[in-house]
């Protein structure tokens, strides 16, 4: 598997996180798997596998079309693919898509939909021309001249939204939306609605992937970690509380996913590139 990753632009870096190039070898005859944890971002995804299918939570296998939009997860998800799989992402920063897209992200959430039946509509001949580029760095180019097109015509402001992302971050998720709401001076009510329609999660939820993938950063760090020091470094009540956290995230013990998380080199690339590794 061939997985590499790619900064903006400096006048896209507010709306994009990295681009993405992933890239498997040509005959897998089995079908292959790589399931993928809440990162906290979206992604607009364009995909030249032969057979590729997505599948979150309970909502049946489906085909992943030529260009996709993936709204934010609170569940995994899992990408499928038999014989060749080869990915350009865009990986956005939380309220990217929002920005793009001026529209209810909230409805987006746990789902990945085809972008050209969006405002994206032209994302089907952008698909085109990637397939035809000759390296990754025209493809760039034709994505940034893309996205910065749509921004000439949709941006939205989000101050709002923005101050209160980073405040979470920068507390690794460990806050009560309520005190938040306090100190910024606005109903509660008010900042859920925000970030549901903007980010398509809610500040809660938000928070608590957050905390999970500050967690992964040090259960990455760590080989064979003392869950004991996580409960510190973590912030958490006992180990209890520790493992029920791990498992709501990823619906498995903590001893599975730290297995995985370190099986996994697709895991471990997909980690530098959430909500946490982007702060790394």
């Amino acid at each position: 598997m061939f997985l590499d990753s790619f900064a903006p632009s400096e006048i896209l870096k507010d709306i994009v996180g990295c681009y993405m190039h992933i890239e498997s070898g040509a005959g897998e005859t089995q079908w292959q798997k790589d399931v993928q944890m809440p990162a906290g971002l979206s992604c607009i995804g364009f995909t030249y596998g032969d057979r590729t299918k997505y599948e979150a939570g309970s909502g049946g296998l489906r085909k992943i079309p030529a260009c996709a939009i993936l709204g934010q997860h609170d569940v995994p998800y899992t990408i499928f693919y038999k014989s060749y799989r080869k990915e350009f992402l865009i990986i956005l920063k939380p309220a990217g898509l929002y920005k793009l897209l001026k529209s209810n992200i909230g409805e987006l959430k746990n789902e990945m939909t085809d972008a050209s039946a969006s405002i994206l509509s032209s994302a089907d001949t952008i698909a085109d021309q990637l397939s035809c580029a000759a390296d990754i760095y025209e493809r760039i180019a034709i994505v940034e001249k893309w996205l910065l097109k749509i921004l000439s015509r949709n941006f939205s402001k989000t101050g709002l939204t923005d101050y209160i992302l980073e405040e979470i971050l920068s507390r690794k998720g460990i806050l009560s939306i309520s005190k938040l709401a306090e100190e910024l001076k606005i109903n509660k009510k008010q900042i859920e609605r925000l970030l549901i329609e903007q980010l398509g999660l809610s500040p809660k939820k938000f928070a608590e992937i957050v905390r999970f993938n500050y967690l992964n950063k040090l259960l990455l760090n760590t080989p064979c970690p003392d869950m004991k020091d996580l409960v510190y470094l973590g912030d958490f009540y006992d180990q209890a509380h520790l493992n029920k956290h791990i498992a709501k995230i990823t619906g498995v013990s903590p001893g599975k996913y730290i297995q995985f998380l370190h099986a996994s080199e697709v895991a471990r690339f997909n980690h530098l590139h959430t909500i946490a590794g982007e702060e790394a």
